[in-house]
């Protein structure tokens, strides 16, 4: 059998202990038992009109006399209008239509996601451009005069990306190199795969 011996600071410690304990529990008794001058809390007046109230009847409606809805949020018939491409702002020219001119995005989180909006708007962006490019060559083919919306005014239309603040022009930029870099890598194992 071990006997332990304490020393004498750890002797103090314990004396410490057990006297803050003691005024601990003194404390939560005087807590516990109300002082004399403790006030009620007072609820007359304006809950007391409240609960005097009666309640309002319930309408139960029969579920057979539901009306079905007219479109449903999301469905075929409703669409999804921000992001289907309107077909009224579509112009075709000599056969090749060309879209409306993407609008920059709102919503990006520049959180590096996959599929950021930004690379969205660019591949929007690129196609708009490439398709204004066919129409121009396919008007000067049938030598029509080109409408100034694909710049028949003389002015060869600017690149839309350059028109864009700097930073969100090195943004989109850091973005196309990066999904050209993860395009690289995913072929690079797909041919490793092969082997």
């Amino acid at each position: 059998m071990l006997i332990r011996t304490a020393c004498k600071s750890c002797l103090g410690g314990l004396r410490n202990r057990s006297r803050s304990s003691r005024i601990q529990m003194r404390f939560k008794s005087e807590v516990r038992d109300k002082p004399s001058n403790y006030r009620r809390p007072n609820y007359s007046g304006f809950y007391t009109s409240i609960m005097d109230q009666k309640a309002p009847e319930r309408q139960v409606e029969d579920a057979n006399s539901a009306e079905k809805p007219g479109v449903v949020f999301y469905s075929r018939l409703a669409g999804y209008p921000e992001n289907r491409p309107s077909e009224t702002e579509s112009k075709m020219y000599c056969g090749v239509i060309v879209p409306p001119r993407p609008e920059e995005p709102l919503n990006c989180c520049q959180s590096g996601c996959v599929h950021c909006v930004w690379d969205i708007y660019r591949e929007e962006i690129e196609d708009y451009q490439e398709k204004r490019k066919q129409a121009r060559e396919a008007l000067a083919k049938e030598r029509k005069a080109i409408p100034v919306e694909l710049g028949g005014d003389g002015k060869e239309p600017d690149d839309i990306l350059a028109q864009l603040d700097p930073t969100l022009q090195a943004f989109i930029k850091l973005e196309k190199e990066l999904k050209e870099k993860r395009l690289k890598k995913q072929a690079q194992r797909a041919s490793k795969d092969l082997r």
